[in-house]
């Protein structure tokens, strides 16, 4: 290739870049006549050949050349197109590129619901295939029409090729399916239903009821809720409930210790004597479900007592506590009931607490020395933060956690202004100092007040200097309460996360979505291997993707859970989901910028993580507000860092 250079020749060694501004011509000097064939990327493409050959004498250096092969339009699908490219300098031989191809994919795929029979009973299988000559199917929308109506969707985006519809008696449903391939090619939505059926029969199936564990105080009065046992019946009829084994009577007063309402399934307390945790720290009793055909299941269910003694036993101790350091004295764990009073400031703060020695020392580190503040926030945990612009519906009482505490422990509070302890810790791990704001209880922007062995108010200012202690109101105070389920990873640092480890069976779940934001964003759950945000793609229970890993996002969004929708809501709205996560998971949420989540998936749009290390950005765009209520921040960068532009907040219940 000769080079010529406009306004006279270059003879300087070197490495060109041929395009619109560049101010170079280039000249085939050999090889098959392209004329036409070369196109540039500026507006005057022709200007890129030139007649006459730019020398060199006694130059080296390095070149390249861009070049796009197009496909021709009359192509049809499974063609192949090879490119190579031969590379050649002055008289030497020629450089062979590696040779690279595409297949091509134009064909549309097709499916079909396959045929029902006429007639059948309201719980039933429907099933479909499709083919595509190209890519291959990639994925499924099914939809049904019941009695002729609309088609609505039933089954969105899947890969399954069968699904089980419950119908109700004498409806007719038709069903058919729209395939997508791997390109993006999609059917043509259909005119018609591929098969209908009606539902003629009612299949009687029996109630299903789990097994559960619940807690009460021991000698709690008599008609104390212990707890509701929950069942479900295929058919929605009314059922029956009944101790039928497990019920003691240890004090022989012809008084059983508890009883459960027929019709609602609510345990009590029915003898307040014979809960003696000393006698019997536990009872087993079995349930029994019953639905007017006489079918039933049964449920073991553990209700524990809980040593009234041992629980007043943990307190504080007030004239131990000094310097901004808590005592709790006692030999057994409390539960800490953390409750925001008061939030009247424009700063989003993040309070915690970590603990320390008799001397006030963390890992040997004394307060005001130079590894201080790292090694507190490293044992920190997080409690929530508090947003000062609540959208539409999420209230100041919304804010609230309980967390479990060690006994005969020194607490120590923290309050990080317009920042979190995640991008605290990242700061001070890497240069040994961070730009944030944290101010530590032992400092002049806390006042203490209501200070009892139960409990105490802690009253923060955010601002250096500030006396206000007005910005923001803590109550701290010791509960009998338990703490909340599936909270366990939710008290350290990048931790947002659904510890449902422990589960075996599915879990329902309701989500409340808030949101002031302009940006029409989507909220998803993905399953992760452990927690630190590790993705197991091999199946084998070990993490082989990390977050700042290449392929991240792909593999993230790839594990998204479907058993409960991706969340949105309208500005200054409020909407409430319902769903199920499947037992034995940890999940992790995840934020959809403005956009889809097939633009999410096609990298057309911005995805945020709650590991700074898988943020495009390396910033926090998630925040615990309280137990399972996260709050979303959709700039680029932290933005205002309001955490406020998408709140969605979760509550559980068995199946």
């Amino acid at each position: 290739m000769g080079i010529t250079a406009s306004g006279g020749s270059r003879e300087e060694p070197g490495r060109y870049e041929i395009d619109s501004f560049s101010e170079l011509l280039s000249r085939i000097i050999d090889g098959v006549e392209l004329d036409g064939e070369i196109t540039g990327d500026g507006p005057d493409d022709d200007q890129f050949v030139d007649a006459s050959p730019y020398d060199i004498t006694d130059g080296d250096g390095e070149g390249f050349v861009r070049y796009t092969i197009q496909a021709k339009d009359n192509l049809t699908t499974g063609t192949r197109l090879d490119a190579e490219a031969a590379i050649v300098f002055d008289t030497n031989e020629a450089i062979n590129t590696p040779a690279i191809f595409n297949t091509i994919d134009i064909s549309d795929p097709t499916s079909a619901v396959n045929a029902l029979a006429a007639n059948v009973s309201q719980f039933f299988t429907v099933s479909w295939s499709g083919t595509d000559a190209g890519s291959g199917v990639a994925t499924y929308d099914v939809y049904v029409s019941v009695n002729d109506g609309e088609f609505t969707l039933w089954q969105d985006n899947i890969t399954t090729t069968s699904a089980t519809y419950t119908g109700e008696l004498n409806k007719t449903y038709g069903f058919y399916t729209v395939a997508t391939d791997n390109v993006g090619n999609m059917e043509a939505v259909p005119t018609d239903a591929d098969t209908t059926t009606t539902v003629t029969t009612l299949e009687i199936l029996a109630p299903t009821v789990d097994d559960v564990t619940f807690t009460v105080l021991e000698n709690s009065p008599e008609e104390t809720e212990v707890g509701t046992i929950t069942a479900t019946d295929p058919e929605n009829q009314v059922l029956t409930f009944a101790i039928v084994a497990g019920n003691l009577d240890l004090d022989n007063d012809e008084e059983l210790a508890f009883a459960i309402d027929s019709e609602t399934g609510v345990i009590t307390v029915n003898d307040s004597d014979d809960l003696d945790f000393e006698d019997t720290s536990s009872f087993n009793l079995q349930v029994k479900v019953t639905d007017p055909g006489n079918l039933s299941d049964t449920a073991n269910v553990t209700i524990n007592l809980t040593d009234v003694g041992e629980v007043s036993s943990t307190q504080f101790n007030v004239s131990q506590s000094r310097n901004g350091f808590f005592a709790l004295e006692g030999n057994t764990t409390a539960n800490l009931k953390f409750t925001l009073v008061n939030n009247q400031t424009e700063n989003v703060n993040e309070v915690g607490f970590f603990v320390v020695d008799e001397n006030g020392n963390v890992d040997g580190n004394a307060p005001g020395s130079a590894g201080y503040l790292r090694a507190a926030l490293e044992r920190s945990q997080i409690i929530f933060s508090a947003i000062s612009n609540r959208p539409s519906g999420f209230e100041l009482a919304d804010v609230q956690r309980i967390l479990e505490v060690n006994g005969n422990s020194r607490l120590a509070f923290y309050l990080i202004s317009n920042g979190t302890t995640d991008t605290a810790l990242t700061q001070l791990r890497s240069t040994g100092n961070t730009n944030l704001s944290v101010f530590l209880s032992n400092s002049t922007n806390l006042q203490v007040s209501n200070f009892s062995t139960e409990g105490l108010n802690l009253n923060w200012s955010d601002q250096a200097g500030a006396r206000s202690f007005q910005n923001l109101g803590l109550r701290v105070e010791i509960t009998q309460e338990s703490s909340v389920l599936y909270t366990d990873l939710q008290a350290t640092t990048q931790r947002e996360l659904i510890d449902l480890t422990d589960l075996v069976a599915p879990v329902n779940v309701s989500a409340t979505v808030h949101r002031e934001a302009a940006f029409d964003n989507l909220i998803g759950f993905y399953v992760v291997a452990d927690a630190n945000g590790g993705i197991d793609t091999s199946g084998d229970g070990i993490t082989d993707i990390n977050p700042g890993d290449a392929g991240y996002k792909q593999a993230a969004l790839e594990r998204r859970v479907t058993g409960l929708d991706l969340l949105r809501t309208g500005n200054q709205q409020t909407t409430t989901f319902n769903g199920s996560f499947a037992g034995g998971d940890i999940l992790a949420p995840f934020i959809v910028i403005d956009g889809s989540f097939e633009e999410a998936v096609n990298n057309r749009a911005e995805v945020y993580f709650s590991f700074l290390s898988a943020n495009s950005d390396g910033v926090d765009h998630i925040r615990l507000l309280g137990d399972h209520t996260f709050g979303f921040e959709d700039l680029r960068g932290g933005g205002d860092q309001d955490f406020n532009d998408v709140i969605v907040s979760l509550n559980f219940a068995a199946i």
